[in-house]
């Protein structure tokens, strides 16, 4: 177990990819995937096409050049093995951050006791104050009692009075 609370100096993961709000997904042919495969070492059935211009690519499709897919697959591979490495470095830098801000289990153990304690103080005083409050408010709750139950007083004079 090791705690790790200061945070603010961790690497921080690479900005994913954009998503398109409207995209054209085409499937790609035998040999557009194989080609993807061999340039970029990506396997790929599709590649979602940005179409963000109302649909425009999609509506182009039927006179499209296959080798205009093939350039959107290309250039979709290449992103994400540039994301995928980005990635991989984002990582590797973790966990050398996390060994490098471990705690030594008598380190863990001296925090958690001191925050044990620090806890057990402040319930304590939180108890004292909320006891302090309900003593107060039963005497009031009582003296409205009395006044209600004996309100001319009679036998509070007669208490006095020693009777």
């Amino acid at each position: 177990m090791t705690i790790i609370r200061d945070f603010e100096d961790a690497p921080q993961p690479p900005t994913p990819l954009e998503q398109p709000t409207h995209r054209c997904r085409v499937m790609l042919t035998p040999f557009q995937r194989e080609d993807v495969r061999k340039r970029t070492g990506r396997e790929m059935a599709w590649v979602d096409i940005h179409d963000d211009d109302g649909r425009a690519f999609e509506k182009g499709m039927p006179q499209r050049n296959p080798d205009d897919v093939l350039w959107h697959a290309l250039r979709d591979a290449e992103e994400r093995n540039k994301y995928d490495a980005d990635y991989h470095a984002y990582l590797i830098a973790l966990a050398a951050w996390q060994d490098a801000n471990k705690a030594t289990p008598a380190q863990i153990a001296d925090e958690l006791a001191e925050e044990a304690e620090e806890d057990a103080e402040a319930r304590a005083e939180a108890f004292a104050e909320f006891y302090a409050a309900e003593g107060a408010a039963l005497e009031a709750a009582k003296a409205a009692a009395v006044e209600a139950w004996d309100p001319k007083g009679k036998k509070r004079k007669k208490a006095a009075a020693g009777e």
